[in-house]
């Protein structure tokens, strides 16, 4: 197992606006990670705006590890195509430097918007609903992301979800082995499995549902798990229904066969629980079964009210007429 650390491969010079990189024209920085910088870019062809990762070969300093990570992330992300990814544009090498080209998404991570604005159950419904749909399509890919966090989870200003970062991703057997005793495990500490550490061989899509259960935790809370003494959710905030405590909790179990046993059935379990509904297993089809029945007793609370309004009026007509 293999914490990566934050500043590593972030030594080199930064690239002019005006670079081009393939077919894609370097603007502003946008930040800087554990393998290199993501500058602001447009595609010449078509004007597209993305969020360009470069990775300089000659880097030393970022090691062998950081271009597994680059090469496994192209990897994986040439595989997938979802609107609730950071979809690839494209990626190449110019001279000394690979780069990744992805959408580039006019919004906040989710762990930004955390520390910066107060969430509802609106958003909460949202977030969880686009990120189930797209770890569900990343699974059924072959790949497991294995770096599921607040800062990975992208919020549009629409308030549409993108999933990004798939430098920690691993493979099915179908296109490659999983994790096995001989390869590394990366991640971020506080959202990874038990089996990240202890038994990397072990790792899967049970693996991806404890760090969403931690995401969710502290998306609730604003805090890990451990930083908040495993108090539940409902007890510090209000939103969250004692429903959703144990949910939450099964998603987040030390042993991989007592969570959720995907990601579709864990989502929709929490969603029906923040409605105060008993949650049931294999509900995967529904994700937004209590966002319907939510619109459905509105119309209703409506329409008895219009009705009201109307038999008072018609009343008070009675009355004058007499």
């Amino acid at each position: 197992m293999k914490l990566w650390p934050r500043n590593a491969g972030c030594r080199q010079a930064p690239l002019a606006p005006g670079t081009r990189l393939g077919n894609f024209e370097i603007g502003g920085i946008l930040g800087r990670g554990g393998m290199g910088a993501v500058y602001m870019a447009v595609r010449q062809n078509d004007g597209q705006p993305a969020a360009v990762k470069v990775f300089p070969r000659d880097n030393t300093a970022a090691g062998e590890d950081a271009r597994a990570r680059f090469e496994r992330e192209a990897d994986a992300l040439c595989s997938l195509c979802h609107p609730n990814i950071a979809n690839i544009l494209g990626h190449g090498s110019c001279g000394v430097i690979d780069y990744i080209a992805s959408e580039l998404v006019d919004g906040a991570s989710l762990e930004q918007l955390l520390r910066a604005t107060t969430l509802t159950m609106r958003h909460y419904r949202r977030i969880i609903t686009e990120t189930g749909r797209a770890l569900d399509h990343i699974h059924s890919s072959g790949i497991i992301h294995c770096d599921i966090k607040p800062s990975n989870i992208l919020v549009s200003r629409g308030g549409a979800v993108k999933i990004t970062d798939f430098g920690c991703a691993r493979f099915a057997p179908r296109r490659r082995a999983f994790s096995g005793a001989n390869e590394k495990s990366w991640g971020t500490a506080g959202y990874m499995a038990p089996e990240q550490f202890d038994a990397p061989e072990k790792i899967g899509i049970q693996t991806d549902v404890y760090a969403l259960g931690v995401t969710f935790y502290k998306m609730f809370t604003r805090r890990l798990p451990g930083q908040a003494g495993c108090v539940p959710a409902s007890r510090v905030n209000a939103l969250v229904p004692p429903a959703a405590d144990a949910v939450l909790w099964r998603a987040m179990k030390t042993d991989q066969s007592e969570r959720y046993a995907s990601v579709s059935e864990y989502c929709g379990a929490l969603i029906e629980a923040l409605d105060d509904i008993a949650p049931r297993s294999g509900d995967a089809e529904k994700y937004d079964s209590a966002g319907t029945r939510m619109r459905a007793r509105l119309i209703l609370i409506l329409s008895l009210a219009a009705t009201l309004a109307a038999l008072i009026v018609l009343a008070a007509l009675v009355f004058k007429t007499r």
